[in-house]
C-alpha cells in the first residue's frame, strides 16, 4: 500500500493517495504514515485550489490540523496553502503558534511573498499591514515591465533592512540593471536568500549571466537557456495549448498537441517528452478511449513498465461497465508481461505484483457478475455471461502467487463467506494463519470451527488468542465465555469435577445478576454428573430464583442436563416440567427468552440430542401466541431470530403482527421486505416491498441512531428499484426489438449485477465490518450494447 501510495503521489494522483494514506495512519499511527497522510492532504488542497475550489480546499487542509508535525518540509507547505488560499486568518493562527526564532523569520518571509504575489481574489483578505507595502512590490514589477525603470526603483525605495521586504527591493533593483549593467544586476540578486520567491523569480535571468550560477544550480539551466524568448518557442505554445485542452477534459485534442510538442521539441528536453507521455498516458486511462489509445501510441509509443499498452487498455475499459469482460482480459495480458518482462524491480517482488492483478482481476469479476450467496438466486439476461475468470479462481490464484499478501487472504475468506461454504472458510483461514499467525479473524473462524467438532480446549485457546488482539471486543469476550462453559462441561465429563467447578464459580463471580441463572444450572449439573445430588438440587433452585422466569431456567436445566449428561430421571423431571410449562398459557418473556436461546444454536452450528424437538415444541407454544401482545423490543428479538430458525411462515406472521402493532417502528418494516427477498424472485411482491421499504425510510431519517438500518434500507431500495425496472421491460419491451434500448423514454436498465452485490452485501457479511465502505451508486443509465467507444 506504501508503494501503491508512493506511486500515486509521483504522478499526481493525490486524492487516491490521500485515501490510501488515511487506512495506513488509522492502521499504523506512524510518523512515517503521518507523513504520507499529511503530504497526500496538502498534495489534494493544492489541486482543488487550482482547480478553483479554493473553499473546499482549506476545510480539506483543516482536518489534517492536528496530525501536521513542526517541522520546515511539511509545516511550512501547509501554512502556505492557506496563504495561496486566501484564508490569511488561519496562517496568521498558525504563524503565532511558533516559538522557534528560527521558524518565526522563515514564515515571515513566506508571509509577505504569499501576500506580493496571491492572485486579486486573495489580496482583498491581506492584513491592514500586507497590503499597502505589497501593491508597492506588484506595482514596481509592473512599472519595470513597462520599461520605467525609475518609477519601479522608486515604489521600493524605503524597503531597507532589517525589514524581509528587502530581498522584493533587492529583485527590483537588480531588474532594473539587467539590460544596462548585468554585473550590477548579479551584484544585487547574490544578496537574495535562495529559499525566498525573489531568488526563485531572479533565476531564469540570472542564469543566462553568470555561468557560474548554472554550475552550482543546474536545475535551472533548463529555464535559463530560454530566457526571455521563451514564449517565441513552438513547443511551449503547444504545451499550453495541451494544458489547456486538459483543463476543459478533451484528452483527444490534448494527444493532438503533443504530437507537435514532440516533433518540436529540442533534442537536449527529451526529459519533458517522458514526463508529458506518463501524464498524458494516465490521463487517457482516467478520459479515453480506443482512438485516444491508438493516438497515444502512435505519438510515444509503449513505456518501459507497459510494453504493450494492455494496462492502458484495461484502465480504459474499467471506465465503461459494459466493458469489463475485456478489461479482466486486459490485465491478464498484462500479467504476462510482467512475468516475461523486467518490469518490477527487484524481481523477487514481480510474484507479489501478480497476486496484486489477481486480486484485481477478481474484484472485476465481482463487479461483472457478483457470487450470490447460496440459496439466493436472481433472473439474469442471457448476455450478461460474466468474466472469462470467476471471482473465486482469481482470489485463489492471488493467493497462491504471494502467501505473504494479506489483502488476497482476505478476500478469499469475505468471498467463501458470502457462498457459505464454510468448510473452505475454514481450509482459507487455516491458510492465513500460516503466513499471519495472530490474525485475529482468522483466529475466531478457527475457534468456531473447532467448537463445531467439539474441540473445546482448541477453541477456547485460540479464542484467548484473538481476543488479546482485540481486547475490547463484546462479541468476541462473549463468545470466549460460551468456550469457557464448554471446557467446564467437557472437565466434567472426564471426571475432573474440581477444574469444572473453578472454571464455573471464577465465571459466576464476573457475570452479572441477568445471566447468573445460566451458569448456575451448569454448576447443578456438574454436581449431578459427580453424584452430588442434594447440592445439583440445591443449585438448580438457586438458579430459578435467580433467573426472572423458571420455565427459562427449566430449558436451560434440561439442556445442561442432556449435554453433560446427568442421570435419566433427572432428565425425565426437567422435560416433564418443561413440557408442562409449554402447555400453561403463552407467556411472552418466556417464548422470546427460548427463542433467543435456540437461535444461538443456530447460530454457533452446535447440536445436542433433541434439539429438533425442543425447537419445535417451542414454535409451536410460539404459534399459540397470538392473543399475546409482545412489546417493541421482544417483536425486534424475534423478527431477528426467527429467521435463523427456519421458521419461515411463522416469522411471517410474527412480522406481520409487529408492523401492524408498532407501525412506526422501521425494523418491522425492513424484515418484511428482506422476507421476501429471500425468497425466489418471481416470488416478490415488488411494490408491497417498495412501500414498506419507503415506509420505514421515512422514520429512519427522524432517529440518527439508526444510520446502519437506514443503510441498509438505502440498499433494498436499490434491488428492488432495479427489480422493478427489469420487471416493467419483461412485461412491454418487445423481445425481438434488441436495438430499442431506449423504450419507455429511457427508464434505467436494471443491472442485475449490481442486485448480486447488494444482496450478497445483505446476506453475507464482509469478514470485518469496522470500517464499511459506502455504499455504490443507483445503476447506471442504458448503454448501447454495441462494442464501441462513445466519447
Amino acid at each position: 500500500m506504501r508503494q501503491r501510495l508512493a506511486d500515486a503521489m509521483a504522478r499526481g494522483s493525490y486524492q487516491r493517495a490521500r485515501e490510501d494514506a488515511k487506512v495506513l495512519y488509522k492502521q499504523e499511527p506512524t510518523p512515517e504514515n503521518q507523513r504520507y497522510l499529511v503530504e497526500a492532504t496538502i498534495g489534494r488542497a493544492a489541486q482543488m485550489r487550482r482547480a478553483g475550489q479554493a473553499v473546499e480546499a482549506m476545510k480539506l487542509l483543516r482536518t489534517i490540523a492536528t496530525d501536521v508535525p513542526d517541522t520546515s518540509g511539511q509545516f511550512m507547505p501547509y501554512v502556505s496553502e492557506f496563504l495561496l488560499g486566501g484564508d490569511w486568518q488561519t496562517a496568521e493562527r498558525l504563524i503565532e503558534k511558533v516559538t522557534d526564532a528560527e521558524r518565526q523569520t522563515q514564515l515571515v518571509a513566506l508571509r509577505i511573498d504569499h501576500a506580493v504575489m496571491c492572485s486579486e481574489a486573495s489580496q482583498a483578505h491581506l492584513p491592514d499591514a500586507l497590503a499597502p507595502l505589497a501593491q508597492r512590490v506588484r506595482q514596481a514589477l509592473t512599472d519595470w515591465e513597462q520599461g520605467n525603470d525609475a518609477a519601479a526603483n522608486d515604489a521600493v525605495a524605503d524597503l531597507t533592512d532589517p525589514s524581509p521586504w528587502r530581498d522584493w527591493q533587492v529583485l527590483v533593483r537588480g531588474l532594473t540593471a539587467f539590460d544596462n549593467d548585468p554585473s550590477l544586476a548579479v551584484e544585487w540578486w547574490r544578496q537574495l536568500d535562495p529559499e525566498r520567491a525573489p531568488a526563485a523569480m531572479a533565476a531564469p535571468l540570472w542564469g543566462q549571466i553568470d555561468k557560474d550560477f548554472l554550475a552550482q544550480h543546474p536545475e535551472q539551466a533548463v529555464v535559463s537557456a530560454r530566457g526571455q524568448q521563451v514564449y517565441d518557442t513552438p513547443w511551449i505554445v503547444a504545451l499550453e495549448r495541451v494544458q489547456q485542452a486538459l483543463l476543459q477534459s478533451d484528452i483527444t485534442t490534448a494527444l493532438r498537441d503533443a504530437q507537435m510538442v514532440n516533433t518540436s521539441l529540442p533534442l537536449d528536453m527529451r526529459e519533458l517528452q517522458d514526463r508529458l507521455s506518463r501524464m498524458l498516458y494516465w490521463q487517457v486511462a482516467r478520459l479515453g478511449d480506443e482512438d485516444d489509445l491508438a493516438l497515444f501510441s502512435a505519438t510515444f509509443g509503449a513505456l518501459p513498465d507497459d510494453p504493450s499498452l494492455h494496462r492502458l487498455q484495461a484502465l480504459i475499459d474499467e471506465q465503461d461497465s459494459f466493458f469489463l469482460d475485456d478489461a479482466q482480459a486486459a490485465w491478464a495480458k498484462y500479467e504476462q508481461d510482467l512475468l516475461h518482462h523486467d518490469i518490477i524491480a527487484p524481481t523477487s517482488d514481480r510474484d507479489l505484483a501478480r497476486s496484486l492483478l489477481w486480486l484485481h482481476m477478481g474484484e472485476i469479476a465481482e463487479r461483472e457478475a457478483p457470487t450470490p450467496p447460496r440459496g439466493l438466486t436472481l433472473p439474469r439476461r442471457q448476455d450478461e455471461a460474466g468474466c472469462a475468470i470467476d471471482t473465486l479462481q482469481c482470489f485463489r490464484r492471488s493467493v497462491e502467487l504471494a502467501p505473504q499478501h494479506l489483502t488476497a487472504h482476505e478476500a478469499l475468506i469475505g468471498l467463501l463467506h458470502v457462498i457459505d461454504d464454510q468448510p473452505e472458510v475454514v481450509r482459507a483461514a487455516h491458510e492465513l494463519l500460516n503466513h499471519f499467525p495472530e490474525h485475529d479473524m482468522a483466529l475466531v473462524i478457527v475457534a468456531d470451527d473447532a467448537f463445531r467438532h467439539e474441540r473445546y480446549e482448541d477453541a477456547l485457546a485460540l479464542q484467548t488468542r484473538a481476543l488479546r488482539i482485540r481486547p475490547h471486543e463484546a462479541v468476541l469476550q462473549d463468545r470466549l465465555r460460551i468456550y469457557q462453559l464448554a471446557v467446564a462441561r467437557l472437565r466434567a465429563q472426564q471426571g475432573q469435577f474440581d477444574d469444572a467447578r473453578e472454571i464455573l464459580t471464577s465465571y459466576l463471580a464476573h457475570t452479572d445478576k441477568e445471566h447468573q441463572a445460566n451458569i448456575l444450572c451448569h454448576m447443578a449439573a456438574v454436581e449431578l454428573k459427580a453424584g452430588q445430588q442434594p447440592d445439583g438440587e440445591r443449585l438448580f433452585e438457586q438458579a430459578c430464583e435467580a433467573g426472572a422466569i423458571r420455565l427459562v431456567t427449566v430449558f436451560h436445566m434440561l439442556i445442561e442436563s442432556v449435554r453433560m449428561p446427568v442421570d435419566a430421571k433427572w432428565i425425565k423431571k426437567m422435560d416433564r416440567e418443561f413440557r408442562r410449562g409449554l402447555k400453561a398459557k403463552v407467556h411472552g418473556p418466556s417464548v422470546v427468552e427460548m427463542i433467543r436461546i435456540l437461535e444461538a444454536f443456530a447460530e454457533l452450528g452446535t447440536h445436542y440430542d433433541g434439539l429438533e424437538e425442543h425447537q419445535e415444541l417451542v414454535l409451536q407454544y410460539l404459534k399459540r401466541s397470538r392473543q399475546v401482545r409482545f412489546s417493541e423490543n421482544e417483536f425486534i428479538t424475534l423478527c431477528h431470530a426467527l429467521p435463523n430458525l427456519k421458521a419461515d411462515s411463522l416469522s411471517f406472521d410474527i412480522i406481520k403482527r409487529a408492523r401492524r402493532s408498532y407501525p412506526e417502528q422501521p425494523v418491522f418494516h425492513v424484515a418484511f421486505a428482506t422476507y421476501y427477498l429471500s425468497l425466489p424472485p418471481e416470488e416478490w411482491p415488488l411494490y408491497e416491498v417498495d412501500e414498506a421499504l419507503h415506509e420505514a425510510e421515512y422514520f429512519v431519517q427522524w432517529d440518527p441512531g439508526q444510520k446502519e438500518l437506514a443503510a441498509k434500507i438505502d440498499v433494498l431500495l436499490t434491488v428492488v428499484h432495479a427489480a422493478i425496472d427489469q420487471d416493467r421491460r419483461s412485461k412491454f419491451l418487445n423481445p425481438f426489438d434488441d436495438d430499442d434500448d431506449d423504450f419507455g423514454g429511457g427508464s434505467p436498465e436494471p443491472n442485475i449485477a449490481d442486485l448480486f452485490s447488494k444482496l450478497a452485501d445483505l446476506f453475507g457479511p464482509p469478514l470485518d465490518d469496522d470500517d464499511l465502505d459506502d455504499m455504490p451508486p443507483f445503476p447506471p443509465p442504458p448503454r448501447k450494447r454495441a462494442k464501441r467507444r462513445r466519447r
